[in-house]
């Protein structure tokens, strides 16, 4: 990378999340959840101290254990605060967690009264896992059943000093799991603003197209058309003007192939100044913090367009398929080659396959047009987590690789 390196920050929210040697959500939730499971110590120690029969007590740990099993099963399995469950997946969590309350029920009447408090585990499963409807009706359904059957079996008494606490944090859970869903949708609400205003540049660039084309076209068409219909009142009165009228007419449409063929090659190479400046508005709209870092210096025009190129395709696949929250663009130029790297701290996975090959169509044309100018793509997960695209192309003249044509 070149030493003269500067760093611009979108106006985005960074969190601690992008730093290197961040905590995944599936140890963090395994981590919490184990956490939690500390608490078991209680009702164990109570246990070992009450001195129960051979058979009660093998009972009574068959039953912790099938609720250990089943409660580590539901909070790891599947996505964290992550994307909805299907139909399916959600009935599964239900009945899941129907037998999880009726282990803490039958703990609760069989072994003691203290286990009641085990139905804030499930509780808390169906909080963070389920849809919000879903788990407000499983949450109260669960309270009613262990805490009805505990007061009809043993009597309200029993759950004198449990009662409030655990229906107040039921219902905590509740809105917990509103609030779950709330992030779900401001995550998909933000996704499709960077969807958007991706898709709204494209058609900017489209209609400021159009708009040259019009203003390129229009009096050069009207030129040649004009001298053509002179040249043809001409043809036999006056040869010598019609000739000359058709030579002007010839000679405009030359230049009206010259103007739109620099148009044509401006629209589909886009600078690379403007590139980053877009791309850093897009990761912003998309909630990802972006970093401008290094300088490669002047470029040829076909080395600048493959760069160019490069940060949008980056870009366009961190925004869509990486769920980063950090993107970071490095600009370098050493020992005659120009770079660009690409690099976020997402999913570290590529975009989806397709008829294309491996990562789609847009890197395998990105591929093809490093290639054209003797440069090589690198595309895969990040030793460091997320995922990097780096794109090098030789940077000492303008002509073309051999046999590769017009770039």
């Amino acid at each position: 990378m070149d030493g003269h390196a500067r760093a611009v920050d979108a106006p985005a929210v960074a969190t601690g999340a992008g730093a290197p040697g961040r905590v995944s959500p599936a140890v963090f939730w395994l981590t919490a959840t184990l956490a939690c499971l500390l608490f078991l110590y209680f009702p164990l120690a109570d246990l070992a101290r009450a001195h129960p029969s051979p058979g009660r007590l093998a009972a009574t740990l068959a039953g912790m254990a099938t609720f250990v099993g089943l409660y580590l099963w539901l909070m790891v399995r599947g996505p964290i605060l992550g994307a909805p469950l299907s139909a399916a997946e959600t009935r599964r969590h239900v009945l899941l967690l129907a037998v999880i309350a009726g282990v803490v029920l039958a703990l609760t009447v069989a072994a003691s009264p203290d286990y009641v408090w085990f139905v804030l585990y499930a509780n808390m499963v169906a909080g963070v896992k389920l849809p919000v409807r879903a788990a407000a009706a499983t949450i109260a359904g669960q309270t009613v059943l262990v805490v009805g059957g505990t007061a009809a079996t043993l009597g309200w008494r029993a759950l004198n000093p449990a009662f409030a606490t655990i229906v107040s944090v039921s219902i905590l859970l509740i809105g917990v799991a509103w609030m779950i869903a709330t992030i779900q949708a401001l995550r998909a609400a933000r996704q499709e603003i960077a969807r958007l205003a991706a898709a709204e540049a494209v058609v900017a660039e489209r209609l400021r197209f159009a708009r040259d084309l019009h203003d390129l076209l229009g009096h050069s068409l009207s030129a040649i058309t004009l001298k053509g219909e002179v040249a043809r009142r001409l043809l036999r009165d006056d040869p010598d003007r019609a000739e000359r009228e058709l030579g002007d007419a010839l000679a405009a449409a030359r230049e009206a192939l010259r103007e739109v063929r620099e148009a044509v090659s401006g629209y589909r190479q886009p600078t690379l100044a403007a590139e980053l400046r877009g791309a850093r508005e897009i990761l912003a709209a998309a909630g990802i913090a972006c970093t401008c870092e290094g300088d490669a210096g002047p470029l040829p025009p076909a080395v600048a367009a493959v760069l160019t190129w490069a940060v949008r395709e980056g870009v366009t696949n961190v925004v869509r398929h990486s769920r980063a929250r950090r993107c970071t663009i490095r600009l370098g130029r050493a020992d005659g080659a120009a770079s660009v790297e690409i690099a976020d701290d997402g999913a570290g996975v590529a975009p989806a396959s397709d008829a294309a090959g491996p990562g789609g169509h847009g890197l395998r044309g990105l591929a093809e047009r490093a290639a054209q100018r003797g440069g090589a793509v690198e595309a895969g997960p990040d030793p460091a987590g997320g995922f990097r695209l780096l794109v090098t192309v030789p940077a000492g003249d303008d002509r073309p690789a051999a046999g590769t044509g017009r770039p």
